[in-house]
Order: C-alpha cells, then sequence, then structure tokens
C-alpha cells in the first residue's frame, strides 16, 4: 500500500507454495525509467524504519515484454530461463520467445519479463492458475507443446527454474 502511494501500481506479494515457505516475492509496476526515478527521488528512503534481515534478497527491474495474463489468478507459476553467453541478445531474445510462446498457449495467457536490471541476464514467465487441477491440466498440455515443438528445437538452454507461487496480495 505505502508503495501504491509512493507512485508504483498493481503492486502484489507472492509466496513460493513449496520448499521456502519463507519466500516472498513482492512486486510493483511502473511504465518508464523516468517515472522509477521522480517515484524514488520524491520519497524519502526509510531510514527509522526497523532493521530488517534477510537470509536472500535481490532486486529485479524487468521489462514486461508480453502481457497476455490479463486475470489475477490465487496461484502463479514463474519460470525463469537463462541461455548460453555465446549467444547475442538477440538470439537469447529469440529462444525465450520460443519458449514463452508454449506456456502462454498452454496456460492460456503468461506474461514475460526480460532482464532490465539486476543480478541476472534472465528471462521470466509469469502463468495463473486457480487450482492444482487446472495446474495439472496446463502442464499435461505444456508436455504435450513441449514434445511437439520444442523437443528437437537449439534452445541453447543454459539453467532453467520453476516457482509455484501462492499470491498472498
Amino acid at each position: 500500500e505505502n508503495l501504491e502511494a509512493n507512485g508504483y501500481y498493481n503492486c502484489g506479494l507472492l509466496r513460493h507454495e513449496f520448499g521456502s515457505k519463507r519466500a516472498y516475492y513482492s512486486y510493483c509496476y511502473f511504465d518508464s525509467m523516468e517515472q522509477f526515478g521522480e517515484i524514488n527521488d520524491m520519497n524519502t528512503p526509510p531510514a527509522d524504519e526497523p532493521r530488517q534481515v534477510y537470509g536472500d534478497h535481490s532486486d529485479h527491474i524487468l521489462a514486461v515484454s508480453k502481457r497476455n495474463l490479463t486475470k489475477r489468478t490465487p496461484y502463479i507459476l514463474r519460470a525463469t530461463y537463462t541461455f548460453g553467453p555465446f549467444l547475442t541478445a538477440n538470439e537469447m531474445r529469440a529462444r525465450a520467445t520460443m519458449l514463452f510462446n508454449a506456456y502462454d498457449e498452454a496456460f492460456g495467457g503468461c506474461n514475460m519479463g526480460e532482464h532490465f536490471w539486476g543480478p541476472e541476464l534472465a528471462w521470466y514467465f509469469y502463468c495463473g492458475y486457480e487450482s492444482y487441477a487446472d495446474f495439472a491440466k496446463k502442464a499435461d498440455k505444456l508436455s504435450e507443446i513441449h514434445e511437439r515443438d520444442l523437443a528437437d528445437a537449439k534452445t541453447d538452454i543454459r539453467n532453467h527454474s520453476d516457482d509455484l507461487l501462492r499470491r498472498i496480495k
């Protein structure tokens, strides 16, 4: 709520469903780096707030390149992909788009974020689902698409991870 009062919009909070129940991801949207600068320059830093102890923490700024998830779902799949360092940025983007299209088709609409600022040169897919029965159907469809379209494709994936998240706010 404070972040939205400061000028960000559509903020939310996600929590890991499995693995680390203490892992949370907060997010907010802004329209441009100029807006980001204005928001942060006009708000005083929280110097007097209590010190937080983070076991692991990183900040990422993503450029949202595809926005097809138009509904807030109770659960989110976040798939993260990095690619071989021998590829150009445009080749990495093309590989990410090829993979994203499979998720987008299987889940009926996903968002794709691309590294803009932060610790890793990665692409992130955010896909919603209503329940674990819904997830199972969508995961099966993704497997079918993978076997049909991607099993022999040259993807040059370096690392991949999936996180199943629950929407808190």
